[in-house]
């Protein structure tokens, strides 16, 4: 994550890139470490959470000219992508 800063800084100052379309995508959940139930009490964590992260991956998209938003409903990538070309990368996906 805190290398996306730094990514977006130099996608800006590039003058090459006038308007780059940027889709970032990870490879699991944002609490994949916590393994052992006896901590998730602690952290708040619970069973629906862990299902939720052990299937789940960030998945961003800047698009120049689209308003930001969030989405937190399930969608299959493969869904995401599809949306995306269908639009010609114009538009966001829709889950």
């Amino acid at each position: 994550m805190r290398y996306i800063d730094h990514l977006l800084n130099a996608v800006e100052q590039n003058p090459d890139l006038s308007a780059p379309i940027i889709i970032l995508h990870s490879d699991h959940g944002a609490r994949i470490w916590l393994r052992d139930q006896d901590e998730w009490p602690e952290t708040g964590y619970d069973e629906r959470m862990y299902w939720l992260d052990r299937h789940a991956a960030f998945f961003a998209v800047r698009i120049p000219g689209q308003p930001g938003t969030r989405e937190s409903r399930p969608a299959a990538v493969h869904d995401l992508y599809h949306s995306l070309l269908k639009s010609d990368f114009t538009e966001m996906p829709n889950p």
